[in-house]
C-alpha cells in the first residue's frame, strides 16, 4: 500500500517537503502540527491511504524512517486495542483529538508501556513481540470478549445500540462477529 502512495503522480513538492519535515522533526509539538498539516493537505490531493483514519501509511513511513522513535504497531485501531487491554489509558480519550495528536500520543503510550515492562529491546523487536501470535491473540481476543459482554449488557436494557467512534476502530467488525455468535448460540 505505501509503495502505491509514492507511485501517485499527485505527489507534489509540497507533500514531499512536508513528509521530510515530519520524518526529521524531533519536537513532538511540531510533529503534531506537521501531521495535522499533512492531513489537511491530503484532503485536497486525496492520495489514497496516506492519511487514512488508521494512519497506517504515515505510521509505517515514520517507523521505516526512524525505528528508534517509532513502532511498527501502525494501525491506530490496534494501538487503541493495546491501550485498552493493557490499561494504558482509555481509547475514547483520543476520539476528539487531531490526527497528529492521535499518532504522537498513542506512540508515547506504547513507548511508556515498553519502558514500564523494563524491556531493553529495539522498537522493532517490541513490535514483533506485540504481534507474536500468542500475545496478539491475547489482546485482540480479549477486546472482543469485553465488547461481547458490553453488548449483552446493553441489549438487556435497550432494543438498539448505537456505536460511536472514529472509523477503523472495529465497530462493524465487532458487531458482525458478535451477531454471528448470537445466531450460532441460539
Amino acid at each position: 500500500m505505501s509503495q502505491k502512495v509514492f507511485e501517485q503522480e499527485k505527489i507534489n513538492k509540497e507533500i514531499k517537503l512536508l513528509l521530510n519535515k515530519i520524518f526529521e522533526t524531533k519536537d513532538e509539538t511540531r510533529l503534531i502540527q506537521l501531521l495535522d498539516e499533512l492531513f489537511e493537505l491530503n484532503t485536497r490531493f486525496r492520495i489514497p491511504a496516506l492519511t487514512g483514519s488508521n494512519a497506517n501509511v504515515i505510521n509505517d513511513f515514520m517507523f521505516v524512517y526512524n525505528s528508534k522513535e517509532n513502532f511498527s504497531v501502525i494501525s491506530l485501531a490496534d494501538r487503541y486495542k493495546l491501550i485498552n487491554f493493557f490499561r494504558l489509558g482509555r481509547p475514547e480519550d483520543f476520539y476528539n483529538k487531531s490526527f497528529g495528536e492521535k499518532i504522537v500520543e498513542t506512540r508515547k503510550l506504547v513507548a511508556s508501556f515498553k519502558a514500564e515492562l523494563g524491556l531493553n529491546v529495539s522498537n522493532r523487536a517490541f513490535s514483533r513481540f506485540l504481534y507474536h501470535q500468542p500475545v496478539l491473540m491475547l489482546w485482540k481476543k480479549e477486546s472482543l470478549i469485553l465488547e461481547k459482554d458490553l453488548f449483552l449488557q446493553l441489549l438487556q436494557n435497550k432494543k438498539q445500540i448505537i456505536l460511536y467512534g472514529p472509523p477503523g476502530t472495529g465497530k462493524t467488525f465487532s458487531t458482525k462477529k458478535f451477531s454471528m455468535e448470537l445466531i450460532r448460540n441460539d
